[in-house]
């Protein structure tokens, strides 16, 4: 009688159990139904929410309808999180002439017309948002290339630095907002590179936010830094800001993620020390 009853309790705890994930399985496959992208329209919305473009800029969605386009993310670099992105349908959507004018006026001082070109691109899943990128007119990539992603994680995980994944949530803050905020000037920057991410460091809780990393801006001269001398131009063209989402508040700034040294860069480097 004994074993008849813990055998029913346990075959109880077994369905319990199985209808809680399928009911949590139906929940999150909800969710992201609900979040999916459907059309043209609904991915300029979405990178609308998430950029803070219309604050700066009049926007007609009817006449961006043919700068939204699905495309396969093949070749994604973003460290921790670069697997789940690569293969994935997204939106890539094309914002042509953002006025930061006023945010250029805050940043300098000067009153000049700035317009930029952006890209943002949209999981078309999940309806999250993977990046937004800026390069600017003449400006090349390699100049101030990024690592693998392998490279990058274990360059990050020196300070305790994960990435754990894309926010469900909007952000309280826009990027447009945030980029008010970096610590270097993102008018100096050949390349922007914006992700909204959840990050910790080691003594801290995994939060929501942006990291904006300007590249291909003005190296650090070798007259204000001795180690300068003996660092390629292109690992110290760039640098990374973390800014919370929640906030506002700069977390901090850094140099990650930066392409490891050439073989060739290494030999002239090591050679310029030896004659010192």
């Amino acid at each position: 009688m004994i074993k008849s009853r813990s055998k029913y309790f346990g075959d109880l705890l077994a369905i319990i159990l199985f209808v809680t994930l399928v009911l949590t399985y139906a929940a999150y496959s909800q969710t992201h139904a609900n979040n999916s992208i459907k059309n043209a329209e609904e991915a300029i919305n979405r990178a609308l929410l998430y950029t803070g473009f219309d604050k700066v800029n009049d926007v007609d969605i009817k006449d961006m309808l043919n700068k939204a386009k699905i495309d396969t993310i093949t070749d994604d670099k973003t460290p921790y999180l670069s697997k789940s992105i690569n293969d994935r349908d997204i939106w890539e959507i094309e914002f042509l002439g953002i006025n930061l004018t006023s945010l250029f006026e805050r940043r300098t001082g000067i009153n000049e017309t700035k317009y930029f070109n952006f890209k943002v691109y949209i999981d078309k899943e999940s309806g999250r948002l993977i990046k937004i990128h800026y390069i600017k007119e003449g400006y090349d990539p390699n100049e101030s290339p990024l690592p693998s992603a392998e490279v990058a994680e274990r360059q990050m995980i020196r300070i305790g630095e994960v990435y754990h994944g894309f926010p469900d949530s909007l952000p309280e803050y826009s990027f447009i907002d945030a980029l008010d905020n970096t610590a270097f000037n993102p008018f100096h920057a050949g390349e922007i590179i914006a992700q909204y991410v959840i990050e910790s460091e080691r003594y801290t809780d995994p939060r929501r936010v942006w990291t904006i990393d300007l590249r291909g801006l003005y190296p650090v001269p070798i007259e204000s830094r001795k180690s300068a001398m003996y660092t390629p131009v292109y690992q110290r063209n760039h640098r990374r800001t973390v800014i919370d989402a929640k906030t506002r508040h700069q977390l901090f700034t850094d140099t990650n993620p930066q392409a490891p040294q050439r073989q060739s860069d290494e030999k002239e480097i090591w050679e310029n020390k030896d004659n010192k």
